[in-house]
């Protein structure tokens, strides 16, 4: 009998993979802080060959994001919502690569087991962690959705302490071009999958950097105002050299789009 599926455990229907195959159609809550930390620190997460943005060197963003994600071609109407949300934190450095700039992320957290799979996949270096973040309500007289002076928190939680704390407080509502959603969604990832193999001598079996390739994107409405931003010191976390010296800004944004999969931009293993 053949087994089927996209990830395993493979089964004979297909019906017990842990993720769904690409396409992916993704709807999105947005919560981003623009930070600077420390320089040298910033430019130490980007292995070549990327190179540090020439207008951004010194900054950093932290995203938080609310996901409604599903295979594009799958009945997912009768799914338990678990399958179908989740949130996820990427943190990214700007940079360029061979000319074209974007946005590195090299940490990552999730709260499902299949959106880590997917992660890795994609080339984000994802953690399982509990993640929270306000939830807003039109009828609730404090809580009442995207207004000026309306706060979201934010946190990252993994072995039972704080890796992070934000926090947003909007103060307008502002034209699109303040986020630099260009850099945001130009997203390179790396994907390193090692080779447990004895006679490998190390080799990994995939070593690359990847480019979220994406379509039918849609932005909502942005919102800008102030934020703060704080990473603990905590177990199997590396976060100390980049605590924020400074926030330059917040945003709250609702934004889609077809994740199809990744390109592959630079491969390590064909230079060796």
């Amino acid at each position: 009998m053949t087994l089927e599926g996209f990830t395993r455990p493979f089964s004979p229907n297909g019906r017990a993979s842990l993720a769904p195959s690409p396409p992916y159609d993704a709807a999105m809550t947005g919560l981003v802080v623009h930070f600077r930390a420390d320089e040298t620190a910033l430019n130490a997460l980007l292995p070549a060959p990327f190179e540090p943005h020439e207008t951004m060197t010194g900054q950093a963003f932290w995203a938080y994001i609310d996901h409604i994600m599903t295979p594009s071609d799958d009945e997912v109407v009768h799914w338990h919502p678990d399958r179908t949300r989740m949130n996820e934190v990427l943190l990214g450095v700007p940079c360029t690569l061979f000319g074209k700039s974007g946005v590195f992320y090299c940490f990552a957290w999730t709260d499902r087991d299949w959106s880590l799979m997917t992660e890795w996949l994609f080339g984000w270096c994802g953690k399982l962690a509990r993640l929270s973040m306000t939830h807003m309500q039109a009828e609730h007289p404090r809580f009442r959705g995207p207004a000026p002076g309306s706060r979201y928190h934010a946190t990252i939680e993994r072995f039972g302490a704080r890796v992070a704390t934000a926090s947003v407080v909007l103060e307008r509502q502002a034209d699109a071009s303040v986020l630099p959603m260009r850099e945001l969604l130009h997203a390179y990832g790396i994907r390193h999958i090692p080779n447990v193999d004895i006679r490998a001598g190390g080799r990994p079996l995939v070593h690359d950097i990847v480019h979220e390739a994406q379509e039918n994107m849609v932005l909502g409405d942005v919102w800008q105002g102030s934020a703060e931003l704080s990473f603990g010191d905590v177990e199997n976390e590396d976060l100390a050299a980049i605590q924020p010296t400074e926030t330059i800004a917040g945003y709250l944004t609702h934004f889609g789009y077809r994740a199809n999969g990744v390109e592959v931009v630079y491969d390590y293993l064909a230079q060796t």
